[in-house]
């Protein structure tokens, strides 16, 4: 399958984090996803400010840029 989820319903105090990530065709984006988006999310000053809209803007954004472009 190349799709991936997030499901964490105890992220921080009373927020919970659910996603799908469709593998467009490869898994490994979806993957590296699942891995590494939620930390970024605890880390958003964001989160504390329950800012969703920027908490989601800046964290995607962070994340396209930190996802290796060549294959590994």
């Amino acid at each position: 399958m190349e799709d991936s989820h997030i499901a964490l319903p105890n992220f921080v105090s009373d927020i919970s984090v659910f996603a799908i990530m469709d593998g467009h065709g490869g898994s490994e984006v979806a993957y590296y996803t699942k891995q590494y988006l939620p930390p970024i999310l605890k880390a958003s000053p964001n989160m504390a400010t329950r800012k969703w809209n920027e908490l989601l803007t800046t964290s995607f954004h962070t994340h396209d840029e930190e996802i290796p472009k060549e294959p590994t």
